[in-house]
């Protein structure tokens, strides 16, 4: 028997029941009821669920607030659609079939068929016409939005695909439209509408079809189309009258000599271009009793060493190399020689913008030079000297003149005090494009920017760093056939900033090795393949002991060749933390932080190191510090540690908030799976308990418990740490014995 009621959330919102549409009258009791039907049977606390919707209510409005939606839920929906077993709330699953619940179960279904059936289910962004202006809110349902995004356009490209393999050609053209009429600049899906024009027998609209193409990327981002959408054309152009099979070239890259029988060269030899589209983190909303939550944005999720998310500072490339002949005569400071291992990024004067105010012109007075000081602890940038560049100002022609002279990049901003408050605007210009791509704003009191200051520059700097590295990485090869080291590098950085169960995470490794291929003495190519070999072991891929031993290799290899840089530190640190060696890992951790004050990973991932040391308020104080200079943006890995820190301090309430932020944002890595069960044991929720046990143990197969509490929460002599967390996984594993387990359904 279908469940009595429709719940519509894809584009428009809407509830149909058995006499109708239902009115519900309120944006928020809307939002209320799409949580809860996105969630499935998982339940919520009433906490969280104020935290989402009135979160900026002082507690009793928003939980009569609650008490009150829920009860509305209930008139509509009849007393048994809404369950409540204490604090927990959640939503009866038989009482109402939701749309995204049926396209994501249609998904996981696999077939084609199902595949075709939930894209049809797909009529738009989640809850198109719903605005609730609360900040857990927001994130919540931008994140969701992105993500159901992104499995509707791979969808509708697996779909087309498949159309086309079986000569279903308009078909294939109208699915491809489709997921171009969310995203106009996925190449993927303009690639298959061309090859399908082809096999149609429609050539000239599949030239004009591209000709268009062009157009746009050239108008939106300033780039042409890529390798395999031009080899494509150049094709039909020939008089080619089939479609060719689309690939981007080939990679097809031998490891090095030393990294033979290394089992993380297993990198895809066909690497797809990437397309130009920001993809949204996934999340998991998971049950966590009598824990309110604050929502943050998460930092893209790495998995443990992933949560650095400036990897790249061992070293990028310019696309196009110096030229001498084209540098105006104010950039002679950058003329030495060819730099293709760096990218070069100006720093512009602040303005004051509120003149007679003096704490506006005060603060402004040479605060590009602070921002260019910490932009330059970062190895893959170069940046010319601030005063070179206000002699630059002095030309009306600094866009284009830096642009030819090799500058990638400028930043620059204003500074104004308004009401009390002193507000800094800053934003990143592509030189290049002339585009902006990059922006922040930032609002301190003034009586306490001078204490802010400091984290204020240093987060510009780890703003720009990243920026640029998410962007020369995504650049296209200059010669698809014939990429150039610099190149090879760019793309294998920006692999390392994806979470390490993805393809783009394992061509990272293929990149580098290539690139060391090229140049066996480039000390970047070494860094990286290094951090590559070392972030899959620490996330159990891969054989532990030949990756540890390249990668240490690697390491010794890049200093030998002089390259004392934080970065080298920092991944000595991650490799003498995988052996237990705390003394030494630490030594290498405040050896980086020391180099560069401003990489957040170096900060927290010392703050691990102490926690394994047992020295729980220092450890505390090194991850929060790290989450102050990332913008509040804390990764993964770094929430587990500081779960585990809050934990052993006995501030419990963060520290399940904590343990539920890392659970959400990487929900299928065995660490953080068994941070929540230890919690939910400590707290007596067996239930719960239970479910994550059976995904834990499901998740590393052929493992014992002994195995998995020494490897989850390891201390010295080859025994678990002796802390609350070890004893909270300890008594989840006495609460589901293992030969009572069983795959998680």
């Amino acid at each position: 028997m279908p469940p009595p009621f429709q719940l519509t959330l894809f584009g428009q919102a809407r509830l149909e029941g058995p006499q109708g549409v239902i009115d519900l009258n309120s944006r928020k009791l809307c939002g209320l009821l799409a949580y809860l039907a996105c969630s499935g049977p998982r339940g919520h606390t009433r906490e969280r669920l104020m935290t989402l919707l009135w979160g900026s209510h002082g507690e009793a409005q928003a939980r009569q607030n609650l008490r009150q939606a829920l009860h509305r839920l209930r008139s509509f929906l009849g007393k048994s659609a809404i369950l409540s077993n204490g604090e927990q709330i959640s939503l009866e699953p038989a009482s109402l079939a939701c749309d995204v619940v049926e396209f994501e179960g249609l998904l996981e279904a696999g077939d084609l068929d199902a595949r075709r059936r939930a894209i049809a289910l797909y009529s738009g962004p989640l809850l198109a016409d719903i605005a609730i202006t609360e900040p857990a809110w927001e994130e919540w349902l931008t994140t969701e939005r992105q993500r159901l995004e992104q499995q509707a356009l791979k969808a509708m490209i697996d779909v087309a695909t498949a159309e086309l393999e079986t000569h279903n050609a308009e078909t294939a053209i109208e699915t491809a439209g489709r997921a171009l009429a969310i995203n106009p600049l996925r190449e993927d899906a303009h690639r298959l509408v061309l090859q399908a024009l082809v096999a149609a027998g429609r050539s000239a609209e599949a030239l004009s079809h591209y000709g268009q193409l062009e157009r746009t990327l050239r108008s939106e981002l300033g780039v042409a189309p890529d390798a395999a959408t031009f080899a494509l054309v150049a094709e039909l152009r020939a008089g080619k009258r089939q479609a060719p099979t689309l690939q981007a070239p080939p990679q097809n890259v031998p490891a090095p000599a030393h990294d033979s029988g290394s089992t993380a060269q297993t990198a895809a030899a066909a690497v797809d271009q990437p397309t130009r589209t920001d993809v949204g983190v996934h999340s998991l909303a998971a049950e966590l009793p009598a824990v309110r939550l604050q929502r943050r944005s998460f930092a893209r999720p790495g998995l443990l060493i992933g949560a650095c998310i400036l990897l790249a500072a061992a070293g990028l490339t310019t696309v196009r190399p110096w030229s001498n002949e084209l540098t105006p005569n104010w950039a002679p400071g950058l003329t030495s020689g060819p730099n293709q291992h760096k990218v070069p990024i100006a720093v512009l004067p602040i303005r004051p913008l509120t003149p007679g105010i003096p704490a506006a012109a005060s603060y402004a007075a040479h605060m590009e030079e602070e921002i260019a000081n910490y932009l330059s602890q970062f190895p893959m940038l170069q940046v010319p000297s601030p005063q070179m560049m206000r002699e630059a100002l002095k030309s009306d022609k600094l866009l284009f003149e830096g642009s030819k002279a090799g500058i990638r990049y400028a930043i620059g901003g204003s500074i104004w005090v308004d009401q009390g408050n002193l507000r800094l605007s800053v934003h990143m210009v592509d030189l290049s494009r002339q585009l902006q791509v990059w922006s922040k704003q930032f609002e301190h009191p003034i009586a306490e920017w001078p204490e802010q200051r400091e984290f204020v520059l240093r987060k510009i700097a780890i703003a720009a760093n990243f920026e640029t590295v998410r962007r020369e990485g995504a650049r296209p090869y200059a010669d698809a056939e014939h990429p150039t080291v610099p190149e090879l590098l760019a793309r294998g950085w920006r692999g390392l900033l994806a979470a390490a169960n993805t393809q783009e995470f394992a061509e990272a490794g293929t990149y580098f090795s290539e690139a060391l291929n090229r140049d066996a003495s480039s000390t970047n190519a070494m860094i990286g393949l290094a951090g590559y070999k070392l972030t899959a072991t620490a996330n159990m891929l891969g054989d532990w002991q030949s990756q540890t031993r390249d990668a240490e290799a690697l390491l010794r290899n890049a200093m030998h060749g002089g390259a004392e840089s934080f970065t080298v530190h920092y991944y000595l640190g991650i490799l003498y933390n995988l052996r237990n060696d705390l003394p030494t890992a630490l030594e290498h951790f405040e050896r980086t932080v020391a180099l560069n004050p401003s990489f957040g990973p170096g900060h927290a991932h010392k703050g691990r190191v102490l926690i394994k040391m047992s020295r729980y308020a220092e450890a505390l104080e090194s991850v929060s510090y790290a989450y102050r200079l990332t913008d509040g943006k804390l990764a993964a890995g770094w929430a587990l540690w500081r779960a585990i820190a809050l934990l052993e301090l006995g501030q419990e309430q963060k520290a399940g908030e904590a343990f539920l932020y890392a659970a959400e944002a990487q929900p299928q890595n065995p660490y953080f799976i068994a941070g929540i069960a230890a919690f939910h044991a400590l707290n007596g929720h067996w239930e719960a308990v239970r479910r994550h046990v059976i995904d834990l143990r499901a998740r590393t197969p052929g493992r014992s418990d002994a195995w998995r509490l020494w490897h989850l929460n390891p201390g010295p002599d080859k025994l678990p740490l002796p802390n609350r967390f070890g004893r909270g996984l300890q008594l989840a594993f006495e609460a589901v014995p293992e030969q009572k387990a069983e795959a998680p359904p």
